[in-house]
């Protein structure tokens, strides 16, 4: 099984590598569920997408005459392989459109990983500490709250449309949209429990380009 041959190459670099990085696997849903039984979870996924019309053109370009309807079906198939094999792991998810100078392109999928790792540190800290913290503000859009929670390493935010202010209730002063929080999962965090506000991971992706 090509999940044997992987975990046997990642054991043999296990003691000298500081990570890895698969191109193209898992590819399915039961191979990502092996993989992550019979190796390790990921830390972060990079999903590269594109214009379908783009796509066919790449191929085209590179296999000389072959039929569009042809490239267009494996495409189809490829990409539902793909979210299937990613919806239970979308939370580490991370996507970047591809349209763009391939300088510009790196720098995203660079950027995108140090996050993460970032992410995997925090979440080690937070394991090993009782600290807690939560920081506070408003934004019009809960890209921009997630944005000002990576930059300070958060794991999760709370946040609340403005537009939904009236339900933001407190007895001593009024609560921000953008509540951001340390380690929610395992209890350190001061999160608020209120009826107005939506809880997210701040690694959750939100689907923008």
């Amino acid at each position: 099984m090509i999940v044997d041959i992987v975990k046997e190459e990642i054991l043999k670099k296990v003691n000298e590598a500081k990570g890895f990085i698969l191109n193209g696997f898992p590819r399915t849903s039961k191979q990502a569920v092996l993989f992550v039984k019979e190796v390790k979870d990921v830390d972060a996924i990079i999903y590269l997408y594109s214009e379908t019309y783009k796509m066919v053109s790449r191929v085209q370009e590179k296999k000389g005459d072959i039929d569009e309807e042809s490239v267009k079906n494996e495409i189809f198939k490829y990409v539902n392989e793909v979210k299937e094999g990613t919806a239970k792991f979308s939370a580490k998810v991370e996507k970047i459109y591809t349209d763009a100078a391939p300088e510009e392109v790196f720098n995203k999928i660079e950027s995108s990983l140090n996050l993460r790792l970032k992410h995997y540190k925090r979440a080690v800290i937070c394991r090993r500490s009782d600290d807690s913290f939560a920081l506070k503000r408003e934004f019009r859009t809960i890209a921009q709250c997630m944005d000002y929670a990576r930059e300070r390493t958060a794991l999760a935010i709370n946040y609340s449309p403005p537009d939904a202010a009236k339900l933001r209730k407190n007895i001593e002063d009024y609560l921000p949209n953008c509540q951001i929080l340390g380690c929610p999962d395992i209890g350190y965090s001061n999160m608020i429990n209120d009826s107005g506000y939506d809880y997210y991971s701040a690694y959750k992706n939100l689907s923008r380009k």
